[in-house]
Formats: structure tokens, sequence, C-alpha cells
């Protein structure tokens, strides 16, 4: 949407890239009279929503001071956009303002799970962010507000050089855009505060981990753009931690085979006894601080929320719903693994990603699908434990939690799509703005209210940057 400077009154023109119909009756039910509705149809035929917006900047960029980006599935309060555009022309040196968005219209429980995270750890993890990353912060694509100019002057985004998966189209344009930015002078904040931001999230774990495959492929492709020059230091860091966001997979993956194989050794050549339940000393140390890593901010989130526990449901259903939030995490990270692990292989094999537009609607995946995709993770576990039963028996116990998720991976896939209980996973109430259930019906408005025409163009100037130098 596009913004004029005063913060009293602003017009916003949504820009709706999409070639469904339905989705310009359900942006206009959205908003109120006055406002219009730009159909990009068939406009751009790379770049995707980066090119959409870029093709928006270039035509009627002119016109408007600032952008807010949301995707088809995300919204914001009225309250959070005039703050961001308060936040905006207060500090004329910003040159993008990010929200944290709030999961809404959860109803399966993986999005309720998801959702409930985002409740008791996410405004510490977010705060963390915010402070390390000062005026430097990263970009997720979606509910921010741009300054236009800005945008336009820096974040002009070629193809990369070579084919897919490697080059062409950027698929995590957001990391590049926020880099460019900083390193044209303008600041990039990560705003905590904003209540009204929103979006929905993967219904089941399906979907999910199809959104996970385009974000690993867009990812790696940032590991090329680690030397571009005049970028930031924390950005080059941002491009590394999203890569090896994936990385650690196979990381992992090594790390356990590796630890296997050392131990199966260290036993069978008679320097270590490794009697049932007996573990190295190092192992012990080694456990302790990677739950600490990992389970540490989940029960330091918990805890900040103790007196909002009422919201949650009362202290049951906060207990209960964080124990069971912590609980689905341990099964889900090595399912994980194995699909991350399987992405870097597809990626590194030259198979691209073919971008799809993501499903949000609540649906049960058959049994079918769920043994198609959970049958591999679930032989790969009773593997596991099989060769740790015959040859190492203490690690068949302190490794549970690896062969376990992947057993019941099948059955994770069934049940991350089931609708969630009442009283289950509780979260406070999100904004009206979110009270809409996932994937409703829009009725359709009347004719008056269908995209109105463009308004005159007024171009502005948004020159593709180098980035990588031809081969």
């Amino acid at each position: 949407m596009g913004s004029r400077p005063s913060c009293s009154v602003t017009p916003a023109i949504p820009l709706c890239c999409t070639t469904r119909p339905a989705w310009w009756w359900r942006c206009s039910a959205a908003l109120k009279a006055g406002f219009r509705c730009i159909t990009v149809t068939g406009g751009s035929p790379g770049g995707r929503k980066a090119g959409n917006i870029a093709e928006f900047c270039r035509r009627w960029g002119g016109r408007y001071e600032a952008l807010v980006v949301l995707d088809a599935d995300s919204r914001m309060s009225g309250h959070t956009l005039r703050r961001l555009v308060a936040d905006l022309q207060a500090d004329p040196q910003t040159g993008l303002i990010q929200t944290v968005p709030r999961p809404m219209g959860a109803e399966t429980l993986l999005a309720r799970v998801q959702a409930l995270a985002a409740q008791l750890h996410g405004p510490l993890l977010a705060a963390g962010q915010a402070f390390w990353q000062a005026d430097t912060a990263n970009y997720w694509g979606h509910n921010a507000i741009l300054r236009t100019r800005a945008f336009a002057d820096c974040c002009g985004l070629p193809r990369l050089p070579g084919a897919a998966p490697w080059g062409g189209d950027i698929l995590s344009h957001d990391f590049v855009e926020a880099a460019l930015l900083r390193r044209g002078g303008w600041h990039v904040r990560l705003d905590t505060g904003a209540d009204g931001s929103l979006e929905q999230v993967p219904a089941n774990l399906s979907d999910y981990l199809r959104r996970e495959r385009r974000w690993a492929q867009g990812n790696l492709q940032h590991l090329r753009l680690l030397g571009v020059p005049g970028l930031h230091p924390l950005s080059r860091l941002h491009f590394l931690l999203g890569a090896l966001g994936f990385v650690y997979a196979p990381l992992w993956a090594a790390m356990l085979m590796l630890g296997f194989v050392s131990l199966a050794t260290a036993t069978e050549a008679g320097s270590a006894a490794l009697t049932p339940g007996a573990i190295p000393e190092t192992a012990l140390w080694l456990l302790g601080a990677t739950l600490v890593l990992l389970l540490g901010p989940k029960v330091v989130g918990l805890a900040l929320v103790r007196d909002r526990r009422h919201s949650f449901g009362g202290t049951l259903p906060w207990l209960g719903g964080g124990l069971l939030e912590m609980l689905s995490a341990v099964l889900l990270a090595p399912v994980l693994m194995v699909f991350h692990t399987l992405f870097i292989l597809q990626i590194l094999a030259g198979r691209p990603v073919s971008w799809e537009a993501p499903c949000r609607a609540g649906r049960l995946l058959g049994w079918r699908r769920c043994l198609r995709l959970g049958l591999p993770p679930a032989l790969l576990g009773l593997c596991w434990l099989v060769l740790c039963l015959l040859i190492l028996p203490a690690l068949a116990l302190w490794s549970a939690p690896v062969w376990l998720g992947l057993m019941l991976a099948p059955v994770l896939f069934r049940l991350s799509g089931r609708r969630a209980p009442s009283g289950l996973l509780v979260t406070p109430p999100a904004e009206a703005v979110a009270r809409s259930p996932a994937g409703e019906a829009v009725e359709r408005p009347p004719s008056s209210d269908r995209p109105c025409p463009p308004p005159p163009e007024s171009p502005l100037a948004m020159p593709a940057r180098m980035l990588i130098g031809p081969p």
C-alpha cells in the first residue's frame, strides 16, 4: 500500500499481485470506502513479489512517500498503520520498519503450536533481536513499512548469474533489500511494540515444509552475496545465519553419525566401558548445554507471561500449553532435520523449487500422504534404534528424542492438520482485525467495489543494482 506524507489522512492503494479475482473481493471487502485497488495481472514477467513491488515503484512511486507491504494472508490494524507512518516520519534516516507479526486464525494443532510459541517466546526473541541488530535489522518481506524513494534508490534487484537454484531470481529478496538499504545509509529497524501486525501460518506440516523448501533455496543463494562490496557486517551476518538455519541439518546428522561411530569404535577397542546407562562425562555436558540453549528461552518466555496466564486460559492451560509446545518442538526437530538435509541435497544437485501460492486454510492430511512423507523418516528412526540396541544400548536412551520423533513422523503429519480441541493451546485473542477465521468465504461486494482504474502514473527510477558480476 502506498501512503502520502500526512499522518492524519493516509490514502492507500492496495497492490493486488494475483490473477485470482477472489482476492480482489477480499481486498476490497477489507478496506474502507475511498480506497482504490490496483490489480497487477500479468505485469512483471519475473521477480515474483519483488518484481511486482518494483513495478509499482517505477510506475506510481513518485506519488507516495511510503509503502506498507502485506502478504495476501497478513493483516494490519489501523492503529498499527498510523504508528508506522508516524514513526517513519519522525526519523528521516529510517528507510524500513519491520513489525513482528502475530499468528492469526490458528485452528489446527500445528498452527496453534506456532501461535502459542509466538505469544510465549516471540516477544523475548524479538526484543533480543532488536537490541543487537539496532539500526541494521532484517526485513521479512511483509508487514513492514518502506520509505518509497529510499527503497527505489537502493533495492532494484538483478537476476543472479547462472541458472536456478543458485542463480536466477533472488527468492529470499527481503534479506537482500534490507542489506541494500543499509548499504545506502538508511536505517532498518525492528518494531517489537506493534500489536496489530498479524499473519496466517501454515496449517499442517506438509504446507510448512513446502514453505521451508522455498526458504532453503533463497537463503542458500545468500551465500553468493557474502562478498558483495559495501555491505554492513551485520547484513553479512544475516545472510550467514539465514543459510545456517538450513545447513545445520546435515551438520547435525553428520554429528550424530560420527558420534555413533566414535563411541562404537571406542567400545570395541575397550577404551570406554559403555554399559547400559553409561555415557561419557563430556557427552553429558554437551547434552546439558544443548538443552539450555534450546529450551532455556522457552522456559524464560513461559515465566515472563506468568502474571498474564489467565489470558492463556488459566494456570493449567498456560503451563500445559507451554509444556506441549516444548514437546512438539522436540519431536519435530529430527523430522525437520531429515527434510532440511534433503532440501540441501536437492539444491546441491541443481533442483530448483517451483513457486506455488501458499495454502493457509486448515486441512487434514490423508493417511496416504502422511505415509508418503513420513515413512522415510520413520524408517531412519527405526534403523537408528536397532543399531543402538545392537551396538550401543546406552545411546538408545540418550538419543530417544531423535529416533522417537522420526518414528512418529507419519503420526505427526496427520496430527498437524487436525483441528485443535477447544481449550488446548489457548492464546490471548488477537485484535478485531484478525477475528475472521482462516479460509472463510468472502462475500462478493457490489459492482461499485470492483477494482478501480489506477491513478495517473508518477514514475520513480529504480535501477537494478549489480551484486555479482557475470562469470
